[in-house]
């Protein structure tokens, strides 16, 4: 028998467990940074208001910044937010309203880390860097929709998929959405309507463009 090997062993239990202060961490992380702002809490802060030791703060993240780029990570992975579903509609009119829907409870969840990781840009590298990656995760989501769009011929005459995606882009983005929403004073469901609308005017062509209204 080789008493030489040592098997590691962790229970379901303990990940369980570490997930869930994981969790307790970004939730009391996210609550700060939206109450006191990014730069006034520290992880000694969020170490408080989660009823936990620094240490197991920093044991988890290591840094604020690492607790920031979890929190982004966290909504990314959320498969009820996924383009998938909006690929996965049968119909352009249903892959719209889908769209404009996740793209709304996307805002509504995101809207105060998207305005820690933009107030970071040109001062703060790590925030900026996840910014542009952010701005990259959602260029490339609506760029698939883009795309598919193309390939079912629905999009309007003169424009390709680069277009549509360049202006789906800036309509469904955390950019507009704070414009419309947070400074403007809409309501979410009025930004989700407006989004709905517009992509169908600016991107879709009229049935009688493609075909789909005709009689066979």
């Amino acid at each position: 028998m080789d008493r030489g090997v040592k098997r590691r062993y962790r229970s379901p239990q303990r990940r369980e467990e570490a997930n869930a202060t994981r969790r307790e961490i970004m939730e009391a992380a996210l609550r700060l940074f939206s109450g006191h702002g990014y730069g006034r809490t520290t992880m000694e802060a969020v170490a408080r208001a989660a009823d936990l030791s620094v240490a197991t703060v920093y044991l988890a993240f290591r840094s604020k910044l690492g607790l920031l780029s979890a929190l982004v990570d966290d909504v990314t992975a959320d498969s009820s937010l996924d383009v998938q579903q909006v690929l996965a509609e049968a119909g352009v009119d249903g892959q719209v309203a889908v769209g404009a829907r996740l793209i709304r409870q996307l805002h509504e969840r995101t809207a105060g880390i998207t305005g820690i990781l933009r107030a970071g840009c040109g001062n703060d590298p790590g925030r900026e860097a996840l910014w542009y990656e952010w701005q990259a995760r959602h260029l490339a989501a609506v760029s698939q929709v883009a795309h598919d769009l193309a390939v079912a011929g629905r999009l309007r005459p003169g424009v390709d998929d680069g277009r549509a995606a360049d202006v789906l882009y800036t309509l469904s983005g955390s950019e507009t959405y704070r414009q419309l929403v947070i400074e403007r004073g809409w309501s979410p469901v009025q930004f989700e309507e407006w989004l709905a609308d517009s992509a169908r005017r600016l991107v879709l062509a009229e049935p009688s463009q493609t075909g789909a209204g005709l009689a066979p």
